[in-house]
């Protein structure tokens, strides 16, 4: 299922969670503590390097939902734009250290939902598989399923986001998470992964960010003045979102939308994938020509924010490509 809010934060409890605290405690670690807390953290985290503060320890009280709660997402989590998420940590996770410990987010990978899939990477480094409790049964679907074996396999480069926490983060005793800013530059389904106690852990269910994802053109290097088939993937487009191709500007140099000729996602044709009931996962395919050869940029009008952006290029060539030669 799509990660949605379990409930509102309201204005009270933002406050609670933002403002004066009911317990201040002064707090400072000497050098030897966060060099230990490093190695060990850097072990665990196969030699990333970590970044270590020790400004202070903040404690407020906080009333936490008794299941996983995250504020954000939705409609708020647009592709290459920021968004805030609060949420309650993973049943059994240790409790989250802002001097040490850090949060990113990485895609989800699709995975055949008859299994299960475990959340703590104590668990799953003790194990490499699945063990009981800690994770979730769902009906016989092939979906995408948060594990923390997305944690520990993302690459540098798919840690989108990685930052330290902050004190004012870091409450209920380490239990609760609140007010994070995520910004990630693609749409689709994307895990939260956190560490605690030294390892990865991870939020049980997706954060799916709406926009584009990807484009294909078909052939890659379309002909000038020729037609061609243009693919977008994407997550909760709707009909009224626009493209555009071409390597205009504006007389203030901005670079989208590319041509004064738009096309609307109503125009395409549409294909629902089978993740579309979770996700909003589907192919939209154009049917286009380039007027002119070289770099083409596609532009992306996302119609609910009202707002273009640049999604890729299609390299356009001039001539079509020579025919082979005959075999003697």
């Amino acid at each position: 299922p799509l990660l949605r809010p379990a409930g509102t934060l309201t204005a009270a409890m933002r406050q609670s969670l933002t403002m004066t605290p009911s317990l201040t405690m002064g707090w400072s670690a000497t050098s030897t503590m966060l060099d230990t807390a490093t190695q060990t953290l850097q072990e665990n985290f196969t030699g990333t390097a970590l970044a270590v503060t020790s400004t202070g320890a903040l404690q407020a009280t906080l009333t936490i939902p008794p299941e996983e709660y995250v504020e954000g997402g939705g409609e708020n989590a647009q592709a290459g734009g920021a968004f805030e998420a609060s949420f309650r940590t993973t049943k059994g996770s240790p409790p989250v250290n802002a001097a040490v410990d850090i949060w990113f987010v990485t895609p989800t990978a699709a995975r055949d939902s008859s299994q299960v899939y475990e959340l703590l990477g104590q668990t799953y480094l003790a194990n490499q598989q699945a063990a009981q409790g800690n994770r979730r049964l769902l009906a016989a679907a092939y979906n995408y399923i948060p594990s923390v074996q997305d944690c520990y396999n993302a690459t540098p480069a798919q840690q989108i986001s990685r930052t330290n926490f902050t004190l004012e983060q870091v409450l209920d005793s380490g239990f609760f998470i609140a007010n994070i800013s995520i910004l990630v530059p693609v749409a689709g389904p994307f895990t939260l992964c956190y560490s605690a106690g030294g390892y990865f852990n991870a939020l049980g269910n997706p954060i799916v960010v709406q926009g584009v994802q990807s484009i294909n053109p078909d052939p890659l290097t379309p002909v000038a003045q020729t037609a061609f088939k243009l693919t977008l993937r994407g997550y909760s487009l709707s009909g009224q979102d626009m493209i555009t191709l071409g390597a205009q500007t504006d007389t203030q140099g901005a670079t989208c939308p590319s041509d004064p000729t738009t096309y609307y996602l109503s125009s395409a044709v549409e294909n629902q994938t089978e993740h579309y009931i979770q996700t909003a996962e589907a192919y939209y395919a154009f049917a286009l020509q380039a007027y002119t050869y070289g770099p083409n940029r596609v532009c992306f009008y996302r119609a609910a924010s009202k707002t273009w952006s640049e999604i890729g290029t299609v390299d356009v060539r001039k001539e079509p490509l020579p025919s082979p030669s005959p075999s003697p």
